[in-house]
């Protein structure tokens, strides 16, 4: 039974080396350019490239410059230039006398400063504006875990449908060669006619599926090369061979259904940043009230006839006002803290609802990680038990005792098998990816 296992092993080997030279070679099949790429290539060029990605960078910047413009709100604004005054007609004296016929005109040359605190609501504003910034750069990292997450599935498809087409065209190729050896049993008397009809038909399956698989790597291509925003149309072929289950997440934790806590996940997080950048705006409608403004103005000039020297003028103003709007200090209206409470209620209903779906994603992820844990163990078992029987089935066929279509349908079943592992390991791939996802971790 060793002896088996190890012809049975070498087999394989030849297989997988097979599928891995049709891999390197598939671009040459079809008329789009071969691009050859791995899962690691694809999420760093993602991060550059996607267009979305960047929509939510440039809207992070600019929240970073309204910040940066709220943070000016204590320094004062200079000036310096000339100005000249001209009147013709008629004017009022300090003392409410009127003059008529009047000619009246100066100029001004200097320089000035003036500046405004309003303590009531600078800082807050500053702050406010700091909470926004960062809950549109935690919105920016949900939005790209979910496009790379995109991207991986995609991937994941690419790179089974292209395992299944190499695994499809072995089968193909043997299929061929039973069919000639068929017909000339049918041709020799020694088969019926209808088995070399079936084995056709079998073959024509078989190159049915190995078109579907390429219809599956063509739209996967087409994911990806969208979600990189390639100016050009290429096929992109996955250069990683190896198709095993990841572990991202502990599976004995997924299997005893301990989970990780979403409050991590930066939706969630951007969420709660804006209900603090909402409380900090509240503050200038509440206690901001109760805070005066500040204001200084200064200038240093020369004041005079146009046609004479001037004489030098200097001037300081000073006021502290306390702004005390009806509409805020009764409780009839008070609409800008109605207008901030009501938004807030919102956005804490926007958290109960994500939080939900959240935890449903994490359920889900875990569930569909425990299903394919067993259809793993099952297509592992099938692959075993398929490949026994193909390997006996050859031994066979030496020894002139089975029937050469017995072998294409025990090779079938074989090629079956792996296929169903594919499709396994694909499942439980995306679903650990999910999982890590959706636990609030960054791809």
């Amino acid at each position: 039974m060793n002896r088996v296992y190890r012809r049975l092993l070498k087999t394989l080997s030849i297989y997988i080396w097979l599928i891995g030279l049709g891999i390197s070679c598939f671009g040459q099949v079809g008329s789009l350019k071969p691009m050859s790429v791995s899962l690691s290539d694809l999420l760093m060029k993602a991060g550059a490239n996607n267009l979305v990605l960047d929509e939510w960078e440039k809207k992070y910047e600019v929240a970073l410059a309204k910040q940066i413009k709220e943070k000016e709100w204590y320094l004062p604004t200079f000036y310096a230039g000339v100005k000249g005054h001209q009147l013709f007609g008629s004017a009022m004296n300090g003392d409410g006398r009127f003059f008529t016929n009047v000619n009246r005109n100066n100029y001004w040359v200097g320089a000035g400063a003036n500046a405004e605190w309003d303590f009531g609501k600078g800082k807050t504003a500053y702050n406010a504006a700091g909470k926004r910034a960062e809950g549109i750069r935690f919105q920016s990292q949900g939005e790209k875990n979910q496009i790379l997450l995109k991207l991986v599935h995609a991937y994941l498809d690419l790179q089974a449908a292209q395992l299944e087409y190499e695994t499809l065209e072995i089968l193909y190729r043997q299929t061929d060669t039973i069919i000639r050896q068929i017909e000339l049993q049918v041709e020799a008397g020694l088969r019926y006619k209808s088995e070399l009809l079936l084995a056709k038909s079998n073959a024509k399956h078989t190159e049915f599926m190995m078109k579907r698989s390429r219809v599956t790597m063509g739209e996967a291509s087409a994911t990806l090369g969208e979600l990189l925003n390639m100016k050009e149309a290429y096929l992109l072929v996955c250069s990683e061979k190896a198709f095993i289950p990841v572990e991202l997440v502990d599976k004995e934790l997924v299997l005893k259904r301990s989970f990780e806590p979403i409050a991590k996940r930066p939706e969630l997080l951007g969420m709660r940043m804006n209900i603090e950048a909402l409380q900090e705006e509240r503050l200038q409608y509440t206690k901001g009230l109760k805070l005066p403004r500040l204001n200084v103005g200064l200038y240093d000039g020369v004041f005079g006839d146009p046609f004479s020297s001037g004489f030098n003028t200097f001037e300081v103003n000073v006021g502290l006002i306390w702004d005390l709007p009806l509409g805020s200090l009764l409780n009839a209206y008070k609409g800008d803290v109605k207008r901030v409470d009501s938004e807030i209620a919102w956005m804490h209903n926007q958290i109960e609802q994500f939080s939900n779906t959240a935890r449903h994603d994490v359920i889900g992820a875990s569930t569909r990680i425990e299903l394919a844990v067993e259809q793993i163990e099952v297509a592992k078992e099938g692959l075993e038990l398929a490949g026994t029987a193909w390997y006996q089935s050859r031994e066979r066929q030496k020894l002139g005792t089975v029937k050469p279509f017995e072998v294409f349908q025990a090779q079938e079943y074989y090629i079956q098998a792996q296929l169903d592992y594919i499709e396994a390991v694909k499942a439980y791939n995306k679903a650990q990816y999910d999982l890590f996802v959706a636990q609030g971790n960054q791809l």
